[in-house]
């Protein structure tokens, strides 16, 4: 569920994600765990929290997710946004997150 209203994805495809992080999260909404890009969207100026990752290429520096959009990791992960931070965290408790782990380094 999103904290505001994003770009319609035909309208933004793929954005740009600065200072990004990965997490793996746990909810009450739905079962298993899933991974997250969570960072700045340089694109949209805004933090951002992407929908499910599906799939990652490493060469490239770009996942695809659940929502069917691509996002470009730019530069190495940093310690996470103070924007992208605020908006996961929000995120998180409108998801009724039960755990949460970084796994940035699985990457």
């Amino acid at each position: 569920m999103p904290i505001w209203t994003t770009t319609p994805i035909e309208q933004t495809p793929e954005l740009q994600l600065a200072t990004w992080r990965v997490f793996e999260v746990e909810s009450e909404r739905w079962e298993g765990k899933t991974r997250h890009f969570v960072g700045y969207n340089l694109t949209e100026r805004e933090g951002r929290v992407s929908s499910k990752i599906e799939t990652f290429d490493k060469d490239t520096n770009k996942g695809i997710t659940e929502s069917g959009r691509v996002y470009e990791l730019v530069g190495e992960p940093g310690s996470g946004s103070s924007d992208g931070m605020y908006t996961f965290n929000r995120w998180c408790k409108i998801n009724k997150i039960t755990k949460v782990e970084d796994v940035t380094d699985s990457l």
